[in-house]
C-alpha cells in the first residue's frame, strides 16, 4: 500500500478524484462522511482524508443530485 499524499486539495480536485459534483461533495462534507477547512473564503479538503474515502468506498455510485 502506498504512503498517502499530504496537502491540501481544492474542492473541484477534490469533485475529479471521487467523481462527483460539487453538490454531492458538499453533501459528504455536510454528512460528516468527509472533512473539510475553511481557509479564508476557500474550501480544502486534506489528500488524504479524500483518498481514505476513495478507498473505503470504491464503488459508491454517484449521487443523484437533480
Amino acid at each position: 500500500m502506498k504512503a498517502p499524499r499530504s496537502g491540501w486539495m481544492s474542492a473541484a480536485q477534490a469533485c475529479r478524484r471521487l467523481h462527483v459534483s460539487r453538490t454531492t461533495l458538499l453533501h459528504l462534507i455536510d454528512d460528516g462522511e468527509l472533512p473539510a477547512y475553511r481557509i479564508g473564503w476557500m474550501l480544502r479538503l486534506l489528500i488524504e482524508d479524500v483518498e481514505a474515502y476513495r478507498e473505503a468506498h470504491p464503488s459508491a455510485p454517484p449521487r443523484d443530485d437533480g
